[in-house]
Formats: structure tokens, C-alpha cells, sequence
């Protein structure tokens, strides 16, 4: 949830909304922001970068991940299955 928020707030345009829904065991987290224009893009980073790492990060720990557009916003979402 950092993860996506964080990005959103870095390089999304107020306001940013991050909703936690839950269905059976699976999560559902979406973060929106105002700024459509602004693909989310995964990059990688090196070791010795402070940043650039968040969706790489999301990736990894989420069972999905994805995003659209409803203008005037942008959403990135993922879904996270209970442990």
C-alpha cells in the first residue's frame, strides 16, 4: 500500500484516494490520482538508487497488478491473496 501510494503522491497530481476492499480471502487495494497522462511504468533500479523501486516491489508481493484510466484520474491496483 506504501508502495503505490507513495508513487501515486511523488509523480500522480492531488488528489490521491487509496481504497482497501476485501472479498473472501482476497484483497483488493486501489490507489487513484489525478494525473492520467503519467503511465506507471516499472523501471530497475540499481542498488545504490534511493528510489524506483515501487511497482517493481508491488509486483512481486501482489497476486495481480494493473491500471486504467476514468478520466480525470488514473488508478493502479493490485490484489493480494490472505496468508
Amino acid at each position: 500500500a506504501t508502495e503505490l501510494a507513495t508513487n501515486a503522491i511523488r509523480h500522480g497530481l492531488a488528489p490521491t484516494e487509496i481504497r482497501l476492499s476485501k472479498t473472501g480471502d482476497l484483497f483488493l487495494l486501489d490507489v487513484t490520482d489525478h494525473a492520467p497522462d503519467t503511465i506507471p511504468i516499472p523501471t530497475t533500479a540499481q542498488q545504490t538508487d534511493i528510489g524506483g523501486r515501487g511497482l517493481t516491489l508491488t509486483r512481486s508481493f501482489s497476486a495481480d497488478m494493473g491500471w486504467y484510466i476514468t478520466p480525470p484520474t488514473k488508478h493502479i491496483w493490485a490484489t493480494f491473496t490472505r496468508q
